[in-house]
């Protein structure tokens, strides 16, 4: 009988250290590779206002008696705006503003085109019962960093007057839903624009509220073929879809996992002689 190999069980536990930490490594790496997202909301409520900007998740939000201004943004990435107006006559109007950017990316150790299925919502609403009235719009603008509207641009729109919409350039539609897919390519940075906003304007008394919301979803094709070596990275901060790991820590992890076996087996082998 032989002796058992004295490095077998310090060269497993190390191997499989030594692939976590690479593992680890590589998927913030790429992670680090995406530029940060931003939001900024703000909200009127007559004169007075409140604005909040930095990271995906921010929210301001103004209040009184008569009506109510609410801008949201969460780094999911939903986010809505709401105001609301009651029976004051000669208040000013209520206003709820955001804006979220950020960014994703395809890894992949080649370049090669990607199935991927967008899919969500944009909503705009609101109703009145007085001589003034409400404007909801939200929208959402994919695109890359040359042509920014160059994969999916959409605009949701509802007013008390329609010509609103129009003069903004778009139609009264009050919404859309929207589930495609489309094909881009790996190992290149897209943005994600997304804007919602509302208004009401009740000065010579009146109520009524104005809604608008924006929520997209961006995952890899799940009958794409090649998908097991693509991995999805969003800016930080953004969770709308689970990151699939580096195919370069996969590599890493399963060849450190493969050597470990393989010394396992032979020390196996060797005590049974």
């Amino acid at each position: 009988m032989m002796r058992d190999a004295p490095y077998s069980p310090l060269i497993l536990r190390g191997l499989l250290f030594t692939s976590i930490v690479l593992f680890t490594a590589a998927h913030g790496l790429a992670s680090s590779l995406v530029p940060a997202a931003y939001a900024q909301t703000t909200a009127y409520a007559g004169s007075a206002h409140t604005t909040a900007s930095g990271l995906p998740s921010q929210t301001s939000v103004l209040n009184d008696s008569c009506g109510s201004a609410d801008a949201f943004s969460e780094g999911m990435p939903e986010f809505a705006d709401s105001a609301t107006a009651s029976l004051c006559p000669g208040l000013n109007s209520y206003t709820a503003y955001s804006e979220l950017s950020y960014y994703f990316e395809l890894f992949a150790p080649e370049t090669k085109p990607v199935s991927v299925i967008i899919s969500g919502a944009l909503t705009a609403s609101g109703e009145v019962d007085s001589l003034f009235g409400f404007l909801s719009a939200a929208s959402l603008t994919i695109g890359t960093s040359s042509a920014a509207s160059s994969v999916y641009d959409a605009n949701a729109c509802a007013s008390s007057d329609p010509a609103l919409c129009t003069s903004m350039g778009d139609s009264d539609n009050e919404g859309q839903i929207f589930d495609f897919s489309t094909s881009l390519s790996t190992n290149v940075l897209y943005t994600v624009v997304e804007n919602a906003d509302a208004y009401t304007d009740f000065g010579s008394g009146g109520a009524g509220d104005a809604n608008a919301s924006a929520d997209p979803s961006i995952v890899i094709d799940p009958s794409f073929g090649s998908a097991g070596d693509v991995s999805l990275v969003f800016s930080d901060g953004i969770t709308n879809t689970v990151s699939t790991p580096e195919p370069t820590s996969f590599a890493l992890f399963g060849g450190a996992l493969a050597v470990s076996a393989w010394l396992f087996g032979f020390r196996r082998s060797s005590t049974e002689r």
